[in-house]
Parts: C-alpha cells; structure tokens; sequence
C-alpha cells in the first residue's frame, strides 16, 4: 500500500510539472516583438512616440506603449513585446506635436515570416502631417506646424497571424515528453531509495 503511495505522488508530481513546462512553453512561443527604426527632428523637449496595435478592439490606450525619442542625425531602434494575439492593424503616434520623422524597418518577429512596412498590402493614412519621401531607405513624414496628435495609420489588407494561432498539440506532445522524463527520472530514485 506504502509503495501504491509512492508511486501515485511520483506520477502526480511528475504529471504537474510537465503540465506547467507545456503551458510556460506555450506561452513563450506565443509572442512577438515589433521593432522599426526612427530619427526625429524637432524642437519639443520630450518627444514621445507611440505605439498602438489593434487586436480586433480597435486602438485603445491599453494596447499601446510609448518611448522616450532621441532627435538627432541617427536613427534609433524601438522594440515591444507583445503578447499572442492577430494584430489587425497599427497606429504610429511618431510624435507629440510638430516635427519631422523618417521611419524604416518595421518589422515582426517571430512570425511565419518578417513582415516589412511600407509594402503593397500596407494601405497608409496620415493625420496632421503629410509624406515627404517614400524610398526602400525610409518613409520621412513632416507635421503640420499645429500638430498636437499626428500619427499614421498602417491598414493591413490580411491581419497578422500569431505563432500562437497553431495547433496546441505540439504543447501536448512537450508535455507527453517531460512527463517521461521525469517519470523515469523519479522512479529510478524511488526503487533506489528502496534498496
């Protein structure tokens, strides 16, 4: 009866933590970083760029992240993490009054492949600010001189699918996999501790 015991604890143990190594394992796989690169040109003393990604909700504020621009000659890298989700469109609030942005770089990782903004499929919508140049090296974007709010709006023709979107059974198949293991792995110690 002691060693039914035993063995019930080993396979329950080893059952929950090959359950949450398959759920941390899913989660891991299920984001996606968006970067692009920007070099800013304006006189307000604390440009902010913000980010807004529609996840079938519209634009919201709690959909968004904002940074902290650094106007100069360089370009400068922005990232965010995001988590699984089909983004169906993106809102680029470049600055926070007047100014002049040249964007490059957008890109999607992980994805099924990078996806790179401006393309065909992108269709662009400005407020308060128009393109000066649209070249593979960057789209450059002025403001109105009474800008308060001018972003450009990326509408996709097809949402942007996450990793996430696959099929839960390789999770299950990870979790079948380490469950093996550490029964194994337990039971070895079990008898062991037995001698």
């Amino acid at each position: 009866m002691r060693i039914n015991k035993q063995i019930w604890l080993t396979l329950g143990v080893a059952g929950l933590i090959s359950l949450l190594s398959a759920w941390f394992h899913y989660q891991a796989s299920g984001y996606q970083t968006i970067s692009l690169e920007i070099r800013t040109n304006t006189e307000l003393e604390t440009p902010v760029f913000q980010l807004f990604y529609d996840l079938g909700r519209g634009y919201r504020e709690r959909d968004s992240h904002s940074f902290l621009l650094q106007p100069g000659e360089s370009f400068q890298q922005l990232s965010y993490t995001i988590p699984s989700h089909t983004i169906h469109g993106l809102r680029l609030d470049f600055l926070n009054g007047p100014g002049q942005v040249t964007l490059r770089q957008l890109t999607f990782h992980p994805a099924d492949s990078d996806y790179l903004a401006p393309a065909p499929q992108v269709q662009l919508h400005f407020n308060q600010a128009e393109p000066l140049n649209h070249s593979p090296a960057g789209l450059t974007i002025r403001t109105r001189p009474e800008a308060n709010d001018p972003f450009v709006q990326l509408s996709l023709e097809q949402p942007i699918c996450h990793p996430c979107s696959h099929p839960l059974w390789p999770q299950l198949l990870f979790a079948l996999k380490v469950f093996t293991f550490l029964g194994l792995c337990l039971g070895t110690v079990l008898l062991l501790t037995r001698r």
